[in-house]
């Protein structure tokens, strides 16, 4: 499970529900959840990889589901909580994140993503994610240093847990064990903070941050 910023406003592991205030502005309020989270995205090539591999998977195994959509593929970093409120708070709390991101000095590294397997038991929908080993040691060298930069400025960090950063392929009643797969990698070269509207198949950019490229030699 992986970790979450825990700061005035967000819960960790759930959303923040507060009756309608008085004058209050449309927003974040009403039946809609709001989730933020910062995260990696692949490139266009490797989106389209990765929606073959779940075809792939699918077709060999039986699954129900099809693929997400490739636009909201993403590896999360750390989940900032659901959230429903006034838009402006919301607005304050997100602008902490957008300034301690803005302060991350990091290069640029390669993610490889060799394995899959779904998560979880059950009869219910599990995540069949893609995985790694080796291959994505930089990506939580650069998590680290992400955790430690976010709890320089103020933000809490929750106690340390175990983080197996992936990727989610699609969501299926089945089960696949996992399983090696023909490796899909790409450098890493920004990071993201996401507006997921829950429910909705919709994730909003609201900031992203570019990692330093190596001087050529």
């Amino acid at each position: 499970m992986a970790e979450q910023l825990s700061f005035e406003g967000f819960e960790p592991g759930g959303k923040r529900k507060r009756p309608p205030q008085p004058g209050a502005k449309p927003g974040f309020g009403g039946e809609d959840e709001h989730g933020f989270f910062l995260a990696l995205r692949p490139t266009e090539e490797m989106l389209d990889a990765f929606e073959q591999l779940a075809q792939r998977l699918r077709g060999e195994h039986g699954l129900k589901a099809g693929p997400r959509p490739k636009e909201l593929f993403h590896v999360s970093l750390f989940s900032l909580g659901r959230y429903e409120g006034p838009q402006e708070e919301a607005d304050q709390l997100i602008a902490r994140v957008l300034a301690a991101a803005a302060t991350v000095h990091c290069r640029a590294f390669a993610a490889r993503f060799d394995r899959v397997m779904s998560f979880g038991r059950g009869a219910h929908a599990k995540p069949l994610v893609a995985v790694g080993g080796e291959g994505l040691m930089a990506l939580a060298t650069f998590r680290e240093t992400l955790g430690d930069t976010l709890k320089q400025a103020g933000l809490q960090i929750a106690a340390q847990a175990h983080f197996k950063p992936h990727l989610t392929l699609l969501y299926d009643r089945g089960s696949v064990p996992e399983q090696a797969v023909a490796p899909i990698q790409w450098t890493v070269r920004e990071f993201f903070l996401i507006h997921s509207r829950i429910g909705q198949s919709r994730h909003e950019v609201l900031g992203r941050w570019p990692l330093e490229m190596a001087a050529s030699s």
